[in-house]
């Protein structure tokens, strides 16, 4: 009995750890056919010139052999390529690079509301409003992308909103081939397998662990 109510007590020590941000190495495998991605015309200059982008989630991708719900881009300046990464930095607290975009909240946000795998308008506008979200108002989808309507809907409701985007729920990922190597393309996706139990439900957990722990004891005393 004692060596459960340790445990119990533990495990509450540890919780502040768990709720903390972590940043890990990780293994990326960025898998599909490129030549069938889908593609979206992105002002990428502030001008009527627009260039072609891609669009849509990356399908299908790995971490760490978890196979990914969905994965979308984060920085607009740099390429990825189909490849395997495994270096990888992930992070939970919106980390790319080494560093947090100040827009990454309203991202979380809006991946909490339209995430969505594949390459169909839904999430070609998707990936076109977190360019937007964190480059500015010049990078732009151009009007006559089948998805810019939903696009400029995403981003209504975004000004709109007071709500926080939940950062911590997403893996914010940097590919890199080796240590100490450039960085790929910023990413942003969630694995298909389960979430590990939030840090309230872990506290719920502990402190009913030591109260059954706790009954067992003063039942054992009678």
């Amino acid at each position: 009995m004692r060596k459960l109510l340790i445990c119990g007590i533990c495990l509450l020590v540890l919780l502040p750890a768990m709720a903390s941000a972590t940043t890990y190495t990780g293994s990326l495998v960025v898998g599909g056919d490129p030549l069938a991605y889908s593609t979206i015309w992105f002002d990428k200059t502030g001008t009527d010139t627009y260039e072609q982008a891609g669009g849509g989630s990356i399908d299908t991708s790995y971490l760490d052999g978890d196979e990914l719900a969905w994965l979308y881009c984060v920085d607009l300046f740099t390429s990825v390529s189909v490849a395997t990464y495994p270096s990888t930095l992930v992070s939970d607290s919106g980390d790319i690079y080494g560093g947090t975009y100040s827009a990454i909240a309203d991202v979380a946000w809006l991946l909490d509301n339209y995430a969505t795998g594949g390459q169909g308008d839904d999430a070609k506008a998707l990936q076109a409003a977190i360019w937007t979200t964190v480059h500015g108002t010049d990078y732009d989808l151009s009007p006559s992308s089948s998805a810019f309507n939903k696009y400029t809907d995403m981003l209504a409701a975004l000004d709109l909103t007071t709500e926080t985007g939940n950062v911590g729920n997403y893996l914010w990922i940097s590919p890199r081939l080796e240590a100490g190597g450039a960085f790929s393309q910023g990413l942003v996706g969630v694995k298909v397998s389960a979430p590990v139990p939030e840090p309230a439900t872990m506290l719920l957990f502990g402190t009913g662990l030591i109260g059954l722990v706790g009954t067992r004891l003063r039942r054992k005393r009678k």
